[in-house]
């Protein structure tokens, strides 16, 4: 992978003229946006995923590519347990070779968004070149900008050596089992890529990579009695409070973890454990609770085995069972922790193109939340997170982009490819 002479590959007359269709640009980022943005694609529950990848697919079409909806069957959507008359598509295109053992770099982005209090929200509305409306930052303007550099890229096709994949998504807020997942144990996408990037909201960061997840609720259960004859009763709350203090124990642990010198950009502690996001009980105050329940949420550094993070969390809950307490444990959210070091080929030239961009080099680091990177990494594909939109206003009622953000971004990402996939300057002439 290339990390020198990036300068004369974009001095390229044919690649200039191309990336100047992506300054020309802006209404019709606007207008697919609003589009976009207009679909609520809400996830949970997953409604109107195919109304928006219907869309994708006729606006790709326009583009003069050939998009494919993948299906995720009613048998897997079951076992999955998510209800088979909500289908949840995937739509995918190819730029480039269509060689199946062809060199491939991957776009990839989600169109579902998180859920909005307002009706108003699937409305956009602009002042100059900032658009508001759900989605527009998580990750709907970056869709705008993938799509972009896919038009901008099509008539350079035939200098590609190697293909250009574009996967859309559902389901990556709710963990990305029926998206992109489903995409892998498929088939539908090859692995051992060159590379995958993803325009999640990243603030103008890069995300290299992501903390690991185990999301958990947890439910002790005793026996009811009356406050007076409280001896006939088991109380879940003081249970609770029991299993409370010895994972409060392995949270002092957990925090306190050092992982070297390089602290991936983390904020705070490098590992983390989250208790009682959630906690309820009882059913009256003179009555001995018979059900206690609290969740728990571990983020854990990608130098931490998944393995390790479940048994620590599995010695506790043996113990309390010994104790003689019923205890179940009910999965909420698992991510693997994933890491795209900012030294690799990568990296290096995701920060050239973003400096010849912005005139910034990037801060590489962890994304706060899971990333479906994670997913690649698995399949031998490195991967790296860059859009944009900004974290700090993603999911809130103040969500916006910045429609000139859309077009640099769409400019990166049309460089990253042809620094890539296009042959060196010298073999153009």
């Amino acid at each position: 992978m290339p990390t020198d002479d990036l300068a004369g590959r974009f001095e390229d007359p044919a690649f200039t003229r191309a990336e100047r269709e992506i300054t020309r640009a802006r209404e019709t980022a606007l207008e697919l946006l609003e589009e976009l943005v207009q679909i609520p694609s809400v996830n949970p529950p997953g409604e109107r995923y195919l109304e928006v990848a219907l869309l994708l697919g006729e606006r790709l079409r326009d583009l003069a590519f050939e998009p494919r909806l993948v299906e995720v069957p009613a048998h897997e959507l079951k076992r999955l347990g998510l209800p088979p008359q909500r289908p949840r598509p995937s739509v995918l295109a190819t730029l480039g070779s269509d060689a199946p053992d062809a060199p491939t770099f991957h776009f990839h982005a989600h169109y579902d968004v998180v859920p909005a209090d307002a009706p108003r929200m699937f409305r956009m509305r602009t002042d100059g070149d900032i658009a508001w409306g759900r989605g527009t930052a998580d990750m709907k303007g970056g869709i705008v900008s993938l799509l972009l550099a896919l038009s901008a890229l099509r008539p350079l096709e035939r200098h590609l050596e190697g293909r250009i994949i574009l996967s859309l998504v559902p389901d990556e807020e709710t963990g990305g089992d029926a998206g992109t997942g489903y995409l892998f144990r498929s088939g539908a996408l090859p692995p051992n890529g060159l590379g995958m990037l993803m325009p999640e909201p990243t603030s103008g960061a890069v995300w290299n990579g992501n903390r690991g997840a185990i999301s958990q609720l947890l439910t002790l259960r005793g026996s009811m009695a009356h406050v007076a004859l409280q001896h006939q009763g088991r109380n879940a709350f003081e249970a609770m409070l029991e299993l409370g203090g010895m994972l409060r124990g392995l949270k002092t642990e957990v925090e306190s973890r050092e992982f070297g010198e390089d602290r991936l950009g983390i904020e705070g502690p490098a590992s983390i454990l989250l208790l009682g996001g959630t906690f309820q009980g009882g059913t009256n105050f003179n009555v001995v609770p018979e059900t206690a329940c609290f969740s728990i949420d571990r983020r854990f550094h990608p130098m931490e085995p998944e393995g390790d993070v479940e048994k620590e969390l599995e010695a506790i809950y043996r113990r309390t069972r010994r104790a003689g307490w019923t205890l179940d444990v009910q999965e909420l959210q698992r991510g693997a922790a994933s890491l795209t070091p900012a030294d690799t080929p990568l990296s290096r030239v995701m920060a050239s193109v973003v400096d010849s961009v912005t005139g910034e080099r990037p801060r590489f680091t962890l994304c706060p939340g899971i990333l479906e990177t994670r997913f690649f990494l698995k399949h031998g594909t490195p991967g790296l997170a860059y859009g944009p939109g900004e974290l700090e206003i993603s999911h809130t009622v103040d969500e916006r982009v910045d429609i000139q953000r859309v077009l640099d971004v769409a400019r990166v990402y049309m460089r990253m490819a042809w620094a890539i996939l296009a042959p060196p300057p010298s073999a153009n002439h």
